[in-house]
């Protein structure tokens, strides 16, 4: 499973870390599964998060979810 380093880094293997960049709406991730995904406005990403979820209800599993807000930021 990943773990959080800051807000924006996600070690996911002793020597792996993924930064997850967003230019803005929202993100979720689950901590049990290691697994994110975005959405344009919170409803979308519960939406898209519930999707995750149900696929893994069918064995029972339980899902730990975080959801972050990112603010619109200019690209380069």
């Amino acid at each position: 499973m990943g773990k959080l380093q800051d807000n924006n880094t996600l070690t996911t293997k002793p020597s792996v870390d993924i930064v997850l960049r967003a230019i803005g709406g929202w993100t979720w991730y689950c901590g049990y599964h290691d697994t994110a995904g975005q959405g344009d406005d919170f409803e979308e990403c519960q939406f898209m998060a519930g999707a995750h979820i149900m696929y893994h209800e069918i064995d029972g599993e339980v899902c730990e979810l975080y959801y972050r807000e990112h603010e619109v930021k200019e690209e380069a």
